[in-house]
């Protein structure tokens, strides 16, 4: 389902490390997910493989499916130096009741990994309803914390810690003597978790609080740290030790200790705010705690920068490449190296005719200048490649095409190496860029642009029109299939039809552009979307299929 059609629904993240170093984290936080999977969806009647082999494979980077295709977990895995560096999973998982539009539920658990044993997980819930229903959504979900964060949190394996604190789902009290300690957390320039003070009024003695600060706790887990207090000294301390008056809570009132402050500087208080009881009172406690849900358990901009399976991808996809072209510079340089041991050697063996030695040492030191003239132009074919990850098409580059792959081989291979999750070329594919003219920029953003662009669309299935959405958004044209009169003749049909996995593709739909395959920028990809496997099947690239028009261009 597509990010555009998602409602957020909580996020977080949590600072890991395993009790005992021997243990592998990532591991450890596999088998909470499969904990978590496996026992919520038996309830429901549905069976997900539990044994290690399977999940060991998600580890590795695979795909996991139950039998009925309701629940879908996803992963990829970035090494670093042969050892997991980033890892992250898109769990899928639809619902479905009768009358109402059925909702996809995705969560997202990324991991940066500092070591084998400790690292960061972050965790990102979205819902969304199936587009183009016609019919009512089902009920807004209740606003709660996963029960995949209480899982990990309570995992005696795990020792979990956010902004330095051990990982507490419950508000923590404050009493006299714990200022010090909570003013160096407030103050610390390098806290990534806002905190929230809950402070207490008091009526005939009697402490009293405008919010249940374990509502508030309960609503927000990890995503904040919340304190309140009960007790009058410590009020005291509070309202003496504090720097700045601006930065005092008392009276029933809340503060929101905003993340990274600099209390150093003179306006910073006015980030970190300040709800008094009379605005409690207003605002009511449901409608404070669901703010402070939105504004810190419901940030999109912590979604767009967490540990994704995408992101993960384009890691994968732009190590590859910059592997691929280091071993190209290291072969050359040591081409290079052996021409000069040879023209060393000829000159050291050939004394007797020392004119024809230094003839041929100066032929060979021409092409030493030439082969070291190529390691230069690799090195800047590697800045180019870094650049490609970065636009993603030649045409958005401030790049020249030579830097590019440039043959058609050349260039698919590279997209099968990385893009396997998205792009699956078939064998009559492979045999097709024998004959491929394409100019290879021109290629590489046709098939960019149907990795990304056109799969978007098929994957989504929105109830819009994909030809007309993706020639809004490419500057290819998209076609739906072959023309009514090649539709009735069913030998020229059969070439619009491959196998991918056993199953029969319908691979009329195919990109264009220009219209003389003579023409370096002409170029026809053939594909079909695979259901089951949720991947483009790319049958044919480069020229014409045949048609009824007897233009038979291959």
């Amino acid at each position: 389902m597509n990010d555009l059609n998602l409602t957020m629904f909580y996020k977080t993240s949590i600072d890991v490390e395993a009790t005992d170093p021997d243990k592998e984290l990532l591991w450890v936080l596999i088998c909470n997910i499969r904990y978590w999977m496996t026992s919520k969806w038996r309830k429901r009647g549905v069976e997900l493989p539990s044994d290690n082999a399977t999940w060991v494979r998600l580890k590795a980077g695979a795909t996991i499916i139950d039998g009925k295709g309701i629940v879908r977990l996803r992963s990829k895995v970035f090494y670093d130096e042969g050892k997991p560096n980033k890892w992250a999973c898109s769990i899928e998982e639809t619902i479905t009741e009768s009358r109402f539009a059925p909702r996809t539920w995705i969560t997202e658990v990324g991991v940066a990994l500092e070591s084998s044993s400790k690292g960061t997980v972050s965790l990102v819930l979205t819902y969304g309803d199936r587009p183009g229903f016609l019919g009512p959504c089902q009920q807004a979900p209740t606003a709660t914390i996963p029960r995949i964060v209480d899982i990990i949190a309570n995992d005696r394996m795990l020792r979990c810690s956010t902004s330095g604190l051990e990982l507490s789902l419950k508000p923590r009290e404050l009493r006299v003597g714990d200022f010090p300690s909570f003013w160096t957390l407030v103050a610390d320039e390098g806290r990534e978790t806002p905190i929230i003070y809950v402070s207490p009024f008091f009526s005939d003695g009697n402490a009293q609080l405008a919010v249940d600060p374990d509502v508030l706790a309960g609503a927000l887990g990890p995503s904040a740290i919340v304190f309140f207090s009960k007790d009058q000294d410590f009020c005291n301390e509070l309202a003496m030790m504090v720097p700045s008056s601006m930065l005092r809570c008392s009276a029933g009132a809340i503060r929101a200790y905003a993340t990274h402050p600099r209390m150093s500087e003179e306006r910073d208080w006015s980030r970190h705010r300040y709800f008094t009881r009379d605005a409690i009172t207003d605002m009511g406690s449901d409608e404070l705690t669901a703010m402070f849900r939105r504004a810190y358990a419901q940030d999109v901009q912590f979604h767009e920068s967490m540990v994704r399976v995408s992101s993960v991808s384009d890691m994968v996809f732009k190590s590859t490449i910059e592997n691929r072209t280091d071993r190209t510079v290291e072969a050359i340089r040591s081409e290079a190296a052996e021409t000069e041991s040879v023209a060393l050697a000829l000159v050291s063996e050939s004394g007797d005719n020392l004119t024809l030695v230094n003839r041929e040492k100066a032929a060979l030191e021409d092409e030493n200048k030439r082969l070291k003239a190529e390691i230069r132009n690799l090195d800047l074919k590697v800045a180019a490649y870094e650049d490609a990850l970065k636009y993603g098409r030649p045409d958005e580059m401030p790049i020249t095409l030579w830097s590019w792959p440039q043959t058609p081989q050349e260039l698919v291979a590279a997209f099968r190496e990385v893009c396997d999750d998205r792009l699956v070329f078939t064998q009559r594919a492979i045999e097709s860029l024998d004959e491929c003219r394409t100019a290879p920029d021109v290629l590489w953003n046709a098939l960019h642009d149907l990795r990304t662009i056109a799969y978007e669309l098929h994957a989504a299935k929105p109830g819009k029109d994909i030809a007309r959405e993706f020639n809004n958004s490419s500057t290819f044209e998209y076609a739906r299939g072959a023309g009514a009169m090649t539709r009735k003749d069913s030998a020229l049909m059969a070439q619009y039809f491959d196998e991918y996995e056993g199953r029969r593709i319908n691979v009329e739909a195919h990109i264009k552009n220009g219209n003389k395959e003579s023409d370096p920028k002409f170029v026809r990809i053939y594909f079909g979307f695979d259901d089951a496997s949720r991947k483009i099947i790319v049958s044919s690239v480069g020229g014409h299929l045949d048609n009824y028009t007897g233009k038979f261009m291959r």
